[in-house]
């Protein structure tokens, strides 16, 4: 079952831009997409997403997919990230659930793997078993560090009251 997100991109001097991918968009897989958009040392933007994310479209805003689970708002100039997630299908609420600097939120994503790579390890020391998920993590530790380098200052996760001072 698909996991829909919209990803709106606020530019400083220009209109923003918003993106919709039909995959993956509960919080790891997102992290998973923004890695790829700053793999290679790119700021996370609306053109490095579509570029890394082949199957990301243009969409007009976070309101045009009523189907959507997540939605994404990426201050493109201070890199923070809002999190908002649906509740509810009827009469949905969007609630906030946390505002991010992209670094924080691939580092989070860093410290998940590595603990995961522990653990497929550990089963892996058993004589005669290898593992392509080992290979799989191992490679996916490696993206993460290299993006984590675009951005050395780690900012700590920071709320806020309301999705207007979150995004400002």
């Amino acid at each position: 079952m698909a996991t829909r997100a919209t990803y709106q991109f606020n530019k400083k001097d220009a209109e923003s831009v918003t993106v919709y991918h039909h995959w993956d968009g509960y919080i790891a897989g997102a992290a998973c997409l923004f890695m790829n958009a700053t793999e290679n040392g790119e700021k996370l933007t609306a053109e490095s997403f579509l570029d890394a994310n082949k199957k990301a479209e243009i969409t007009e805003s976070h309101e045009s997919h009523g189907d959507a689970e997540y939605r994404y708002t990426i201050n493109e100039s201070t890199g923070m990230i809002h999190i908002s997630a649906r509740e509810g299908w009827q009469n949905p609420q969007w609630l906030h659930v946390a505002v991010v600097h992209c670094s924080a939120f691939l580092y989070d994503e860093v410290m998940m793997i590595e603990k995961k790579l522990l653990q497929v390890r550990e089963e892996n020391q058993k004589p005669g078993k290898y593992s392509a998920t080992l290979t799989f993590i191992e490679g996916r530790l490696e993206r993460v560090r290299k993006s984590l380098q675009v951005d050395n200052e780690l900012l700590e996760v920071q709320v806020w009251d309301s999705e207007k001072e979150a995004v400002q």
